[in-house]
């Protein structure tokens, strides 16, 4: 941009003499413009990966979510249950209760089965990684960290801060 804003001051400037600064300046603006043209498609590219991985992980989320949804309905079903046999037990109405019961069982079992499949191990790297750092420098930092689950780091930054 400034050897654009030079070029053109110095053919207003010096009219006929100035044009010849275009001699020099013309393969300065077609290298910076090639370069931001560079960058600019780099970026789309990466923009463009990080909305196709955003996707993923939102549907990964949905199915999450959809998990917890029925784990919750589950419960529900669980806690009408066991205070309908309550209701029954005062109403004197037995083998309502061991119905109501047995049903309250079944769905925290379905409940426990769900709880079950949905573990999940994150893992986190605790490298010191920062703004500005060359693919093999953050290549280099994550080989020297360590990697430990999501908890322990979340444990450990939380003292490390208690500890400054």
């Amino acid at each position: 941009m400034a050897a654009i804003t030079l070029g053109l001051i110095a053919s207003i400037a010096a009219f006929p003499v100035g044009l010849v600064t275009w001699l020099v300046l013309g393969p300065a603006v077609a290298v910076a413009t090639t370069y931001a043209w560079a960058i600019l498609a780099m970026l789309t590219t990466q923009f463009s990966n990080l909305a196709t991985q955003s996707q993923t992980i939102q549907t990964a989320l949905q199915a999450v979510l959809a998990a917890w949804q029925a784990m919750a309905g589950d419960i529900g079903i669980a806690i009408t249950d066991a205070q309908t046999a309550i209701t029954d037990k005062i109403a004197g109405n037995f083998q309502a209760v061991l119905h109501d019961l047995q049903g309250a069982q079944t769905e925290w079992q379905a409940t426990e089965a769900q709880a079950a499949s949905m573990v999940l191990n994150l893992q986190v790297n605790n490298a010191n990684l920062q703004i500005g750092m060359s693919q093999s420098s953050v290549a280099s930092a994550l080989q020297g960290g360590t990697v430990m689950p999501l908890i322990q780091y979340f444990n450990s930054v939380g003292l490390a801060k208690k500890a400054a």
